[in-house]
């Protein structure tokens, strides 16, 4: 089912349509590729050519340096994924598959994960980013369904933030990606979304926690200030099986080389 009614969806989508601009697909490419070049350093695939994973910029070596622009280049994705996480709560026309695609793929991605940071086949003690946004979309769920209790404010607003703080604690407790603070990030995002300055504050504040990285997490704003309301034209499933498949192919070829 839909979160959001026909006036609703539309109301959201007059904020953020704009003539020219990114789609949605531009927006999960610039995330992949952000995402992808993070991950091959610290995947640990360089290190034979004596690149590792750091975030010294200014040490004089240039292997080292190289190190921390990937590491600092991948802090752009994370904004940007809990930016369409939330976009796709509200444009999904069935929010409960959407949840159950999210777990399904972090179920899928938790091996190839495990593999490419741990050299481990299954490792518990760090889950990955999908794990994340799935609880983050359920809360979303949850959040919108208490909108339609007939309850007080005041019950709503305490029931919501008893949700809030239990899904971050879900988070601390199986170490998923980001853990609670990848889960409020998101829930900013989701609360300013009907605003485009709202949600470039949300992401300004919700993933300071990032900032000491050279502030390059805030990349993202403008980045996500040039979504269009668009869909685009790549299937998401590229998008879903990229994230496993671009993590087994670092675990390979870190094992080749």
């Amino acid at each position: 089912m839909r979160l959001l009614t026909d006036s609703q969806r539309q109301s959201y989508l007059n904020t953020w349509t704009r003539e020219k601009g990114i789609s949605t697909s531009g927006l999960k490419i610039i995330a992949c590729i952000s995402m992808l070049i993070s991950h091959i350093v610290q995947g640990h695939m360089l290190e034979k050519f004596g690149i590792y994973e750091n975030l010294n910029l200014f040490s004089g070596n240039w292997r080292i340096s190289l190190g921390a622009i990937m590491l600092i280049l991948g802090r752009i994705a994370f904004p940007i994924f809990a930016f369409l996480i939330v976009n796709g709560m509200f444009l999904t026309s069935n929010a409960e598959k959407y949840i159950m695609r999210l777990l399904g793929f972090a179920v899928i991605s938790e091996i190839p994960f495990d593999l490419a940071f741990n050299d481990k086949i299954i490792e518990f003690s760090h889950q990955n980013v999908f794990f994340t946004l799935m609880l983050a979309a359920l809360l979303i769920y949850f959040l919108e369904k208490i909108k339609l209790k007939d309850l007080t404010d005041l019950h709503k607003n305490l029931l919501s933030i008893f949700l809030v703080a239990s899904f971050c604690v879900i988070a601390n407790i199986y170490n998923t990606d980001y853990k609670m603070f990848g889960i409020l990030g998101i829930f900013l995002i989701y609360l300013g979304i009907n605003s485009r300055r709202s949600t470039y504050a949300a992401i300004l504040f919700g993933f300071f926690f990032e900032a000491s990285m050279y502030l390059s997490v805030y990349i993202s704003i403008p980045i996500i200030s040039m979504y269009n309301g668009k869909k685009g034209n790549i299937n998401k499933w590229v998008f879903y099986l990229f994230y496993p498949i671009h993590l087994l192919v670092i675990y390979l070829i870190r094992r080749i080389i």
